[in-house]
């Protein structure tokens, strides 16, 4: 008996495509997709948590003109010197003939160099879920020779409410049949890179990347004057009075209404909108590898015996 043969009794791995009816369901078993689901164990306080962070998240779309929602998180450490991520991540890129990627024999990463990462997320709608937007059917009448049109444009009804409890686009139910305010989980990523071996994470750092970034969009919009940001569990968001010194500074300092850090249950982080930023980065570094050489030097700082420890230490930092 052939392998197709013995897969045609399985289960169908799509069930929403025409082929899965060639699958007779035999046997109870089908090809295997990668998934982290079951690695984490249920916290204690999930629902407690999940519940803290939807409060904070629907009343900043509910007053959305007044409010900032942050997604932050860290990504993997990317290396300096070998494939920025790793070899098996498959190049989707375009090269020229003679200008394709050339992967080292042995892809071991230098001690110390390595990049962080530190991501956030300013979560926002996209531009096309606006109701005021210009229906299609005007532009072909203006394209149109004669003026005029056969489509009628598909619009709202001027009497309906634009925030009506019925509307799906801004509302959803759960099972329960209980009200929720929709919120974006997407939006604009802001990148700051530090280096692993000077810079490392801490509360600090991330109150000073907020500082920038609520200060670019306030500087647009004067009227944001709250702020709600999710993030993890790591060691540099923990509950402690480090990180209310300097989110309390943060709020000091920029003037703000109402600042809000919450987060969701211990080993449940992968719920955090961020998470799904990190592939489309790993995907533009794939086939990326950042150089470890000073210009004009064949080999590494820390390959070159000759380099005194200092200066060594200094030929680092300056590739770092």
């Amino acid at each position: 008996m052939s392998e197709s043969t013995i897969r045609r009794l399985m289960i169908a791995p799509q069930v929403n495509v025409r082929a899965a009816s060639n699958y007779k369901g035999l046997i109870q078993a089908k090809v295997g997709k990668k998934s982290n689901r079951g690695i984490s164990s249920i916290h204690r306080d999930y629902h407690f948590t999940c519940c803290q962070v939807n409060y904070a998240c629907e009343m900043a779309e509910e007053f959305s003109q007044n409010f900032i929602l942050i997604s932050a998180d860290d990504k993997n450490k990317v290396n300096i010197g070998v494939p920025a991520v790793s070899r098996y991540c498959q190049l989707r890129e375009y090269f020229l003939t003679n200008d394709s990627v050339e992967y080292q024999l042995h892809d071991f990463p230098y001690p110390g160099h390595k990049i962080i990462p530190s991501g956030y997320l300013e979560l926002k709608h996209k531009s096309h879920r606006c109701f005021n937007r210009r229906g299609r059917s005007d532009e072909r009448k203006e394209l149109s020779p004669t003026g005029c049109h056969e489509r009628r444009a598909r619009s709202f009804s001027p009497d309906r409410p634009k925030h009506h409890e019925d509307d799906s686009t801004y509302f959803s139910r759960d099972k329960l049949g209980r009200l929720h305010r929709r919120y974006p989980r997407t939006g604009e990523l802001h990148l700051y890179c530090k280096v692993a071996k000077y810079q490392q994470q801490s509360t600090a750092k991330h109150a000073s990347d907020l500082d920038h970034i609520i200060s670019d969009i306030r500087k647009q919009d004067p009227n944001k004057t709250c702020v709600v940001c999710m993030c993890d569990n790591g060691p540099d968001w923990a509950k402690s009075n480090k990180t209310f010194f300097y989110m309390a500074r943060l709020w000091k300092k920029l003037h703000l209404d109402y600042l809000c850090i919450t987060s969701y249950a211990p080993k449940h982080s992968a719920m955090n909108p961020i998470e799904h930023a990190w592939a489309p980065v790993s995907h533009w570094l794939t086939g990326v590898i950042l150089p470890a050489k000073l210009p004009g030097e064949d080999k590494p700082p820390h390959e070159q015996s000759r380099l005194t420890d200092e200066e060594r230490g200094r030929g680092k930092r300056f590739v770092c």
